[in-house]
């Protein structure tokens, strides 16, 4: 969606020139008075992805410029004020189509990070774009958001989803980071098992039904096949070894 962002910005010469403002405006504020409306810092890699704080910014500005009041026990310069932070006026309009560009990417985002890839998945998304695409930019940004999804999920079988964010592995590997260390000092040991009982629905029945199932005896003879000793496994075997028999030491005087 990044990528999508730059292509319609890059089109747009406004984005330099709003750019430029924005650099000029943080050097004008930032030490003075107004240093409390001074623009965001922008990203020097991914620069499109400054577009969602910048969007904000922009909104949150240019309504206190209509409406300005002072602070606390501290008064506001409308001259100054207007002086330096004027000039956001004239991007009223461009503000806002720009955030519909970024509605566009966030609603794509999200439908794929809960819905995933799926036959229907370009149609259904289709509908909840469909009064976003306001102008030629908008539109052009929604038929590639579009094309790409129906690509993506033409790679599904009937009745399939595939994963279209690595979030959730992210999450689930997160999650047995944390169980493992509090088990474990290192390397993989018998709860990677519990992997699934993490994203399963946990009932008394199910637990039942799995306890019933399952062996202690068959998680052993799984682990012993597929894992071995964990590193901590070894680390104890090895140093279990070195230490000296005590039961064939003299006794001492």
């Amino acid at each position: 969606m990044a990528l999508l962002l730059q292509q319609q910005l890059e089109k747009d010469p406004r984005w330099a020139k709003f750019i430029t403002h924005l650099n000029q405006t943080r050097s004008w504020v930032q030490l003075t008075d107004l240093a409390f409306l001074t623009p965001p810092d922008l990203k020097a890699k991914s620069r499109y992805l400054n577009l969602p704080p910048l969007a904000e910014w922009g909104r949150n500005t240019l309504n206190f410029l209509d409406h300005p009041h002072d602070l606390p026990g501290k008064p506001v310069d409308r001259k100054a004020l207007e002086k330096k932070l004027g000039w956001l006026r004239e991007y009223r309009e461009t503000l806002y189509h720009w955030s519909v560009l970024l509605t566009i990417a966030e609603t794509a985002e999200s439908y794929v990070r809960y819905e995933g890839y799926h036959a229907a998945a370009a149609d259904q998304l289709r509908k909840r774009l469909d009064e976003l695409g306001i102008n030629a930019a908008a539109r052009a940004m929604e038929t590639a958001t579009l094309e790409f999804v129906a690509e993506q999920s033409a790679q599904a079988r009937p009745g399939e989803r595939l994963i279209g964010s690595s979030e959730v592995l992210e999450s689930l590997f997160g999650k047995y980071k944390d169980l493992q260390g509090k088990n474990s000092r290192g390397g993989m040991t018998p709860q990677l098992l519990a992997i699934g009982a993490i994203v399963m629905k946990k009932t008394t029945e199910t637990i039942r039904r799995g306890l019933a199932a399952i062996r202690t005896c068959d998680v052993l003879q799984w682990c012993q096949e597929h894992l071995g000793l964990s590193v901590q496994g070894q680390r104890s075997y090895a140093y279990r070894e070195q230490k000296p028999d005590t039961k064939l030491l003299p006794a001492p005087n």
